[in-house]
């Protein structure tokens, strides 16, 4: 099966509605140190105090290159995200909300998030598969448009005044399957990595 790997270009954050301390009291510092594959990651910060009870904002990864051949049917989706909380702590970290970015904007088809409690150790999850599109109804422009990508929001319940622990994203890779008029399959690989 054919692959193309690629960089996502650009890491940012994106405001949520309802997420924790409401807007510009809390953001991910340096979202682009989940490009680079090294100590530096992305992590969410607020200046709302513990307790913490809620979800965050955005971390987006997008790319701006063509990745498929024009015409490709798609055929689905998968995500693989790497991430961890900084500390032990007595609220548990996981998932709120995973989308697909389409032409810039998330997109809320299905939520791909898990229940998957975060560890202090670095952790791979995946998301979807080779026939999932995540809700969309996906074509080839849509992937090789501008700002296509992943929205990661994350969310805590049960912290306790004196928490500290926050997430850090160290990588999100996204593989694309499509079929090509022949029939013929094909997959391609996108990644974004801070170690």
């Amino acid at each position: 099966m054919p692959s193309v790997t690629t960089t996502f270009t650009t890491f940012a954050e994106e405001d949520r509605a309802g997420s924790i301390g409401g807007v510009d009291t809390e953001d991910w510092n340096d979202p682009g140190n989940a490009q680079s594959n090294d100590a530096a990651r992305a992590a969410w910060s607020t200046s709302v105090f513990p307790p913490w009870n809620g979800y965050t904002v955005y971390l987006t990864a997008k790319q701006l290159t063509d990745l498929v051949p024009g015409g490709a049917v798609i055929e689905g989706v998968r995500a693989t995200i790497v991430k961890r909380k900084s500390a032990s702590g007595s609220g548990t970290w996981q998932d709120s909300a995973v989308f697909l970015i389409v032409g810039g904007t998330v997109q809320t088809g299905t939520n791909k998030a898990t229940t998957t409690a975060y560890t202090t150790s670095d952790a791979g999850e995946t998301y979807g598969d080779p026939t999932d599109k995540w809700g969309l109804a996906l074509s080839a422009a849509d992937v090789n448009g501008a700002g296509f990508g992943v929205a990661l929001s994350c969310g805590i319940a049960g912290a306790g005044f004196g928490d500290t622990d926050v997430p850090q994203i160290n990588a999100v890779t996204v593989e694309v399957f499509y079929s090509l008029p022949t029939g013929a399959k094909g997959d391609l690989m996108l990644t974004g990595s801070g170690d």
